[in-house]
């Protein structure tokens, strides 16, 4: 993302629609995968750190992934 558009609510926005969408289809319990610059936007929006992962990636470098839950 352009640095021009950080901090403008775009990500808290993707992730109501997200969260309504999966509410709506019976879904009490978020699930996902997070790269270490997404943790803080999931902590202010209720989840909770878990599992750290090293995602191997195909050029041999590692991805750090970081497990992030959410009950409702």
């Amino acid at each position: 993302m352009h640095p021009a558009w950080a901090r403008r609510g775009i990500g808290t926005r993707i992730l109501e629609l997200c969260e309504q969408a999966a509410q709506a289809e019976g879904f009490t319990r978020f699930e996902m995968g997070a790269t270490l610059t997404g943790i803080p936007l999931y902590l202010r929006h209720g989840y909770v750190e878990g599992e750290r992962i090293d995602l191997p990636l195909a050029n041999g470098e590692v991805l750090p992934i970081v497990k992030m839950t959410k009950r409702i």
